[in-house]
């Protein structure tokens, strides 16, 4: 039989991979001095700098293709490539900005979230609830943002396999870089261009480490969630004992049950309020990018295909994962109403010792059958819904542009 999980543990990881980019632990509380707070986040305000140069660099390449100061002879596949790559960088850069000025609200959440899981009151069944929902949620928000990190180190390392094969067809080593970024100087001259190289290369993983920071921390507070969500369903299913209907028990566990209910919604509130922008820029760039990496796999050469194949798989989880735990909120919330149901609540609630107990119960399912429903920015509902809409959005703009250009 498996350990029972700790509180601590459903963070662990994702906090250690957000370390590489200079994110403090949200597991502590934040410094109270100016002095402490700009000490925990220098490192991560030269990775926020880095990658802030990067969205203009290749904002400015974008812009020398459009007027014409930069010639090729694929403008379209290179236009394809810069919208591709910026946008997937602002997206990340919004991700950490989110992370950093909603640090004080994420804490708060954290620690409330920690109070409901040690609370005195879990029985032994509520302990392999709550286990049995965030072990898989611990795993697949681990693999998920592994899964992020190798499939962007990959799209960085190509050009390394590029020139390497160029070499061996010409003989002679091409230069190439992971990513098309404008500098106010020659980059290939020199060492320079080895230091330009590892400065792409950490701006990769700078981009992949907090966008997968980003949506894991995302995830697994939903799943938090969620769980309390089910611990609440199973509480008011048993609110009422059938072998002695005690009128005045029945009573208090309900109104310990609403109370904590309502509870979960401030805490859902606070979900919406920090991801909530972030996401609405997520999503919407989300049907652009995946319109121009299929436009890209099906008429780029070999090297472009495999790259942006990559690219594609990145978005396509991330989104899917965001819509998959929005969804789960849904289906629990909802499930409330059932539970109340379900309840013995016939034993207590039609007593004429406690005519009130199923008037209450009434109006908790009335609310439960109102969802908890995360959107981005009270536009897209979280929920897999939205994830098909976004593919067909996507389909619907690659064949508007393939149309076009054939």
């Amino acid at each position: 039989m498996p350990r029972p999980m700790e509180f601590d543990q459903t963070f662990r990881f994702i906090f250690k991979v957000l370390r590489l980019i200079g994110y403090s632990s949200y597991l502590t509380s934040y410094p109270d001095t100016f002095l402490g707070r700009l000490k925990s986040n220098a490192v991560f305000a030269v990775c926020f700098v880095m990658l802030g140069y990067c969205v203009f660099g290749q904002a400015i390449n974008i812009v020398l293709l459009m007027t014409g100061y930069r010639r090729t002879d694929q403008i379209i596949e290179e236009v394809a490539i810069q919208v591709s790559c910026t946008g997937f960088c602002i997206i990340g850069l919004a991700k950490m900005y989110s992370l950093m000025y909603n640090r004080d609200t994420l804490y708060g959440l954290i620690k409330d979230f920690r109070v409901k899981w040690n609370a005195d009151r879990l029985t032994e069944k509520d302990r392999l609830i709550r286990d049995r929902k965030l072990r898989p949620a611990v795993t697949i928000s681990t693999v998920a943002a592994v899964g992020n990190i190798v499939m962007v180190s990959a799209f960085n390392f190509q050009p390394v396999v590029e020139m390497v094969s160029a070499r061996m067809a010409t003989g002679e080593w091409a230069k190439l870089f992971p990513y098309v970024i404008w500098f106010p100087f020659n980059s290939t001259s020199g060492p320079i261009y080895y230091i330009l190289y590892l400065f792409e290369i950490y701006s990769g993983v700078i981009v992949c480490v907090g966008t997968a920071g980003f949506n894991s921390i995302f995830c697994l507070l939903s799943s938090h969630l969620s769980m309390q969500l089910i611990l609440v369903r199973s509480w008011i299913e048993s609110s009422v004992k059938a072998k002695d209907g005690n009128a005045g028990k029945s009573r208090e566990n309900l109104r310990r049950i609403i109370e904590y209910h309502q509870d979960l919604l401030r805490f859902k509130d606070a979900l919406q309020e920090i991801f909530s922008t972030t996401l609405f820029l997520n999503f919407a760039a989300s049907s652009v990018l995946m319109c121009m990496q299929l436009y890209l796999i099906t008429t780029a050469g070999y090297a472009l295909m495999i790259k942006f194949t990559l690219f594609m798989q990145c978005i396509l989880l991330e989104i899917f994962i965001l819509c998959y735990y929005g969804e789960e909120i849904v289906v629990h919330s909802s499930s409330i109403a059932n539970g109340a149901y379900n309840s013995n609540w016939y034993l207590s609630g039609s007593s004429k010792q406690n005519p009130r107990y199923g008037k209450s119960l009434i109006l908790v399912i009335q609310r439960a059958q109102r969802p908890m429903i995360l959107t981005a920015w009270k536009f897209w509902p979280l929920t897999i819904g939205t994830f098909s809409a976004i593919l067909q959005t996507s389909w619907s703009y690659f064949t508007l542009l393939r149309t076009v250009m054939h």
